[in-house]
């Protein structure tokens, strides 16, 4: 787990902190392998998914190529 990835997590406010702390487990619980990282200013995986934290609303972004194991994955009970 990246630390620049905490920091950025732990200092949004408490509602997209909440909401960031919750999709990064999903996704590190879903794919344990997932490389995390820290571009642009936010957390990336792999270069498949983002996380964003903005004044009012939390965004995760897909990336379309390089998906193909999440296909795999729809059908997982969480």
């Amino acid at each position: 787990m990246s630390q620049k990835v905490e920091e950025y997590i732990n200092k949004q406010e408490s509602l997209q902190k909440e909401i960031l702390a919750i999709l990064r487990k999903v996704i590190l619980s879903t794919l344990p392998n997932i490389k995390e990282d820290f571009k642009l200013g936010v957390p990336w995986y792999e270069e498949k998914f983002y996380l964003v934290a903005l004044k009012d609303h939390v965004n995760m972004g897909f990336a379309v190529k390089g998906s193909e194991r999440i296909v795999k994955i729809r059908d997982r009970s969480f």
